[in-house]
């Protein structure tokens, strides 16, 4: 199922949302930047909470097809 938010397509991967995605959709205001959520430390502690084992919370892809992807 494809979510649109927008009329921006947010593209998925195993259950993960493309923060870049999100980011343009919210408005994408360089404030509210994806790298700036990504350093922060509750960030960090909140991805420790929320992955387990099968699928991390925050995963990294380059590429072609690549982003950034995260547990909503």
């Amino acid at each position: 199922m494809e979510l649109i938010i927008a009329d921006i397509a947010v593209h998925q991967d195993d259950g993960r949302y493309n923060l870049n995605d999100l980011h343009k959709a919210a408005g994408g205001e360089k404030r509210h930047f994806p790298n700036y959520w990504l350093t922060n430390d509750k960030t960090q502690g909140l991805a420790a909470e929320v992955s387990n084992n099968e699928i991390p919370a925050i995963n990294s892809k380059r590429g072609r097809y690549g982003g950034t992807f995260v547990v909503c």
